[in-house]
């Protein structure tokens, strides 16, 4: 199903997180600073020593549970990913240790140990938005004529807010 066309690819800004920094704290921040109302995350990595995600649990559709998944250890941060819709940043991520790889949706509680890299680039000609799907109660990503006629469609407790 495709959500839109058109976009033009817009602007692209390269970034180090740095240590002791949320990392989706600052991936929001920069779209913000950066006018990066909807874009993609082309590439992000790096390293953490605190991670939160979370996931689905189960194969039932539509999803009725999600795990959470908060430590604090070593991680390589092999890749990030996602899309920025209305300034709000929805990213993937995958983490190694030396017991193997996991992830999930990311989320608060990211802290970046030594660095973590990132491009972003903006996309023009689109106004996207994360709006509630009643079929499977979450937010789900569409193109919008206008932000101002989707205000409070969007469920900030429902995934993939945290």
């Amino acid at each position: 199903m495709i959500v839109g066309k058109g976009a033009v690819a817009g602007e692209i800004i390269v970034a180090r997180v740095e240590h002791g920094e949320d990392l989706l704290e600052c991936l929001q921040r920069l779209c913000t600073e950066n006018s990066i109302r909807n874009g993609v995350i082309l590439s992000g990595y790096g390293t953490l020593c605190h991670a939160s995600f979370f996931g689905v649990q189960s194969t039932q559709y539509p999803p009725p549970d999600f795990y959470r998944w908060r430590k604090d250890d070593g991680y390589e941060l092999l890749n990030f990913t996602g899309v920025i819709a209305d300034y709000q940043v929805h990213a993937h991520m995958t983490l190694s240790t030396e017991q193997g790889a996991l992830g999930g949706h990311m989320e608060k509680g990211c802290t970046v140990l030594t660095l973590a890299e990132v491009v972003i680039m903006r996309l023009d000609n689109i106004k996207l938005k994360r709006l509630i799907d009643p079929a499977v109660k979450q937010n789900l990503l569409q193109v919008v004529d206008s932000y101002e006629d989707v205000r409070g469609k969007t469920d900030r407790s429902l995934p993939p807010y945290d």
